[in-house]
């Protein structure tokens, strides 16, 4: 999806709110005295080329100036970049639980909530980490089966060409994608469902549009960017359908759950929700309303790594 480029006055305003931002004292020194992590450099992005790409050339002489570890401050967001193989052993092997946590992307706490796999930190991830391995585990004997199943279709449909050339991309997208959906929905939909189609295509743009310019600029300037129009403000509209459409998966699988059938992932998420229900994981009165979200947020990370696969 093609975007358009910022107008150059948009950086002139952006410079103007960055240095109009309180700045905070963070401490850059993240564990006790006498760690191998030294102090970071922190340095801004205004003083970059700000339309150039980040690489692996950009990074080497950055590092070049600053040394292995220094941070870059854009708008409300501080990234630390941690380079040379001993600086990140250091940090992911000695220190791996003082790194442990998610950082906080304004985006993503907008549309997840701080809930799943992906955005939740400590107990609540450790709870839901623990729940899909088991889960995943409980159910990987239908996993080849599934495989199986799908690639006679993929095949049936490669077949339909009849030997002309085509791009096989639409295909295999739609074959990876209905092998997650087996495994987390239940069922499979057909290649030429519209309404599966679209759903991958929500996927796809809301992936792109968060992963944009426009995307890390919100993530810079939440506050500001919140009441602003632009191509971002997709990504809730997007999400906003995503959400009626689970809401409809899970309304179905609350009305169809058997028991005694170990069933598909929802089915067992729904399980361990009566087991535990009202004992440590939400409290009573949000119950409904966290389950949505969290099964949002767990759900459809798959999905969308999918649609990149090829």
């Amino acid at each position: 999806m093609p975007l358009s480029p910022p107008h150059p006055m948009l950086w002139t305003v952006q410079q103007n709110l960055f240095s109009a931002l309180p700045k905070k004292r963070h401490c850059t020194d993240p564990v006790h005295a006498g760690n191998k992590i030294p102090r970071t450099r922190t340095i801004s992005p205004l003083c970059m080329d700000l339309q150039t790409d980040y690489s692996e050339r950009s990074q080497g002489k950055l590092t070049a100036r600053y040394g292995n570890i220094f941070s870059v401050q854009f708008g409300g967001l501080t990234f630390v970049v941690v380079s040379g193989y001993q600086m990140v052993r250091e940090a992911l092997v000695h220190q791996a639980e003082i790194f442990a946590d998610r950082p906080h992307i304004p985006l993503l706490q907008e549309i997840f909530r701080g809930f799943g796999l992906i955005s939740s930190n400590g107990h609540i991830w450790r709870q839901q980490r623990k729940f899909v391995s088991a889960t995943l585990k409980s159910i990987a004997v239908s996993f080849e089966s599934k495989v199986q199943e799908e690639s006679r279709y993929l095949v049936e449909a490669m077949e339909e060409e009849k030997g002309q050339p085509f791009d096989p991309h639409y295909k295999i997208n739609s074959a990876v994608s209905n092998i997650i959906c087996s495994i987390t929905f239940g069922n499979r939909f057909d290649y030429h469902d519209s309404n599966f189609q679209e759903l991958l295509h929500l996927l796809a743009e809301t992936l792109l549009l968060i992963g944009s310019f426009w995307g890390q600029l919100y993530n810079a300037f939440p506050l500001i960017m919140r009441w602003l129009p632009g191509p971002f403000r997709k990504i809730f509209r997007h999400w906003e359908k995503l959400q009626r459409f689970v809401r409809g998966v899970i309304a179905k699988h609350k009305e169809d759950l058997d028991q005694s059938d170990l069933g598909d992932y929802i089915d067992c998420y729904l399980k361990e929700i009566e087991k535990v229900r009202g004992k440590y994981l939400w409290p009573p009165k949000n119950e409904q309303t966290r389950l949505k979200a969290t099964l949002l947020e767990g759900l459809f990370p798959l999905l969308p790594l999918s649609c990149q696969t090829f």
